[in-house]
C-alpha cells in the first residue's frame, strides 16, 4: 500500500480513520456531503443500538462513597 500518495482524505465521522478517495472500494469521485463512515466502522456497526448516555454523564455510578470495610489485601469497600 502506498502511504505518500496525494489527494483528498476522507475523515471517518465515527473515528479517527482517514481515507484517499480513490483508495476505497468502491473508490469515490467527490467528498460525500453527509456523514461518512469508513469500512471499518461501518462493519463494526450494530443496527439499533445507540448509546444515549451523553458522554459528559458517562462517569462511574458510585450509591455509596464511604468505606465499609477491608478484605485481607487492605483493599476498601
Amino acid at each position: 500500500m502506498n502511504t505518500f500518495r496525494r489527494g483528498d482524505l476522507l475523515c471517518c465521522d465515527r473515528c479517527e480513520a482517514t481515507y484517499h478517495l480513490a483508495c476505497l472500494n468502491p473508490p469515490l469521485i467527490s467528498v460525500p456531503t453527509v456523514e461518512w463512515f469508513c469500512p471499518v466502522c461501518i462493519q463494526n456497526q450494530v443496527h439499533g443500538v445507540t448509546d444515549c448516555i451523553p458522554l459528559r454523564e458517562n462517569r462511574p455510578f458510585y450509591l455509596r462513597h464511604r468505606c465499609i470495610g477491608h478484605d485481607r489485601e487492605q483493599r476498601r469497600y
